[in-house]
């Protein structure tokens, strides 16, 4: 199970983690600004806007192009995540 769950389709290597894109970054900094400036109006809106959009199309990228089924099952469980959010605003 090990092995299926954590093998790079692309190298043929276990693969438990791998340096963050610059989608994912850009969704950190982001986050942190939200979270921490805590930025009011308009400028709010389109933080959060682009916070939720870059995380979105984070998850996308995983489950279409994720390195092995872990990878894809972050990017799938993420998508979801944002799918409830969105549905319950």
């Amino acid at each position: 199970m090990k092995d299926w769950l954590f093998r790079s389709r692309v190298t043929g290597e276990i693969t438990y983690g791998q340096r963050p894109n610059v989608t994912l970054i850009a969704y950190y900094v982001l986050w942190a600004v939200r979270r921490f400036v805590k930025p009011t109006g308009q400028t709010g809106s389109v933080v959060s806007g682009i916070t939720d959009g870059l995380i979105t199309v984070w998850a996308i990228d995983e489950l279409a192009r994720g390195v092995n089924p872990f990878r894809r099952m972050i990017g799938g469980a993420t998508l979801a995540w944002r799918l409830r959010s969105v549905m319950a605003e």
